[in-house]
């Protein structure tokens, strides 16, 4: 494999941002077990799109890639091979990929992979489905379904049809048990909620794009009550119309919970559902960036309608009470 030279630059992980001069030092190792993971998800190609996509091209990323390819492909163990590790990693490049500027402007006639970095990515897919994450029916989280999203990303960037039909036996046999009727993940946590409808609008994305109708009939299932419970946890923060949501359950390390804060109001969550109550996007960046840039999402000035001052799901154990601020 031909690595390229890097020059310098910075990849923002979980906590912080690790520098770099030449390439980074992919052996690292922190305190926190979840800084050092995520290192090796590759989150940081995506936060580089929305954070300096001046700098984040096809080239400059495929010279990460090739890097860690080069330093890490050969030996598939410890934490940086972990299922979720890796499935993070395949579905993050291939989004990477279809995103990036490429010559100056967005590619979105295909998804186009050079030779070395789809096999490592048969590689990294073969691996994860020799190791889907399945418990007991009562123990299988939303790992499953993330590793069925890397399967799907993997099956239809490289044409590989056995990764999409894993992936949606998958979602056909989990799906049920994750999501509830009202469309709450049944984890109990606000902020995978927004994490787990991030995942099924990126594959619902993948799907409309590839022509794979089945994975799409199945996610549109749930798809338009994930989105609106999403709207469920969001709370108005402070006086420049930002929004926030109370950190219920588990956190997820792999970015801070702004970073998906704008997803209700995407353009991919909004074809789903859409209370059209007026209410203002928040002004902070992130994932919803990746589809379209802030400046041009619709801003209303209309004043948002009151919700109900109670919100009841009694089936899913969630209650909401707005009173006073």
């Amino acid at each position: 494999i031909e690595t390229a030279t890097t020059d310098e630059g910075k990849l923002t992980l979980a906590t912080g941002v690790l520098a770099y001069q030449g390439e980074p030092l992919w052996d690292s190792v922190f305190d926190d077990d979840e800084q050092t993971v995520s290192l090796h998800r590759w989150n940081w190609l995506l936060r580089a799109l929305v954070e300096d996509a001046d700098k984040a091209s096809v080239g400059w990323g495929l010279s990460l890639v090739r890097s860690w390819m080069a330093r890490k492909m050969a030996r598939k163990d410890g934490l940086a091979w972990q299922p979720y590790t890796t499935g993070e990693r395949i579905s993050n490049v291939c989004l990477f990929l279809a995103l990036a500027k490429n010559g100056g402007e967005r590619d979105n006639a295909g998804i186009g992979v050079p030779v070395d970095v789809a096999g490592a990515l048969h590689e990294m897919a073969r691996y994860l489905a020799g190791r889907i994450e399945y418990h007991r029916v009562e123990f299988t989280g939303n790992h499953v379904i993330n590793n069925a999203r890397a399967l799907f990303f993997a099956g239809q960037t490289l044409r590989e049809p056995a990764y999409s039909d894993l992936a949606l036996a998958i979602l056909d046999n989990d799906l049920p048990h994750l999501v509830s009727a009202d469309g709450f993940l049944r984890e109990g946590s606000s902020h995978y909620q927004l994490l787990f409808t991030r995942w099924v609008l990126e594959m619902l994305w993948l799907a409309e794009r590839t022509g794979h109708r089945d994975v799409h009939a199945r996610l549109l299932d749930v798809a338009p009550s994930l989105v609106r419970q999403c709207w469920f946890f969001l709370v108005p923060a402070g006086k420049q119309g930002n929004w926030a949501f109370p950190l219920f359950g588990d956190v997820s390390p792999d970015f801070p919970w702004e970073w998906l804060i704008g997803l209700p109001w995407s353009t991919l969550a909004r074809r789903y559902f859409d209370p059209g109550d007026g209410s203002k996007r928040p002004t902070w960046r992130g994932w919803s960036d990746l589809w379209e840039p802030a400046a041009d999402l619709p801003v209303s000035d209309a004043e948002p309608k009151a919700h109900e001052k109670f919100r009841m799901f009694p089936k899913s154990n969630w209650y909401r009470v707005d009173w006073g601020r």
